[in-house]
């Protein structure tokens, strides 16, 4: 038994073409999911970054904006910077791994 084993391996091609496999993003699936990823990221990245204009505002105009939101702004506006950023690089990371612009 063990040695038809050995011939039958012995006896098979030694080089086997195995052809290139890609994924395919134009599925009509891929396709969905990278729209909704899109719209998702575009409009967290377009809220991240009105957050940001406010809290940068709220500490420029001292004389208009309450006191609450100047302090709210003060201790938060560093993380808000940091979370837009990353949140920018995620979206421009996804825009290059799928060659998907924002459907913007």
């Amino acid at each position: 038994m063990i040695h038809f084993a050995i011939e039958l391996l012995g006896s098979l091609p030694a080089d086997v073409e195995v052809p290139q496999i890609d994924p395919d993003f134009s599925a009509p699936f891929m396709v969905g999911v990278q729209t909704v990823v899109s719209y998702i990221l575009g409009a967290a990245l377009v809220i991240m970054f009105g957050i940001l204009i406010v809290a940068v505002a709220s500490l420029g105009f001292k004389s208009i904006v309450p006191e609450r939101m100047q302090s709210w702004a003060g201790e938060n506006v560093a993380t808000v910077a940091i979370a837009t950023i990353i949140l920018g690089s995620i979206s421009g990371i996804f825009a290059w791994l799928v060659n998907f612009n924002f459907g913007f």
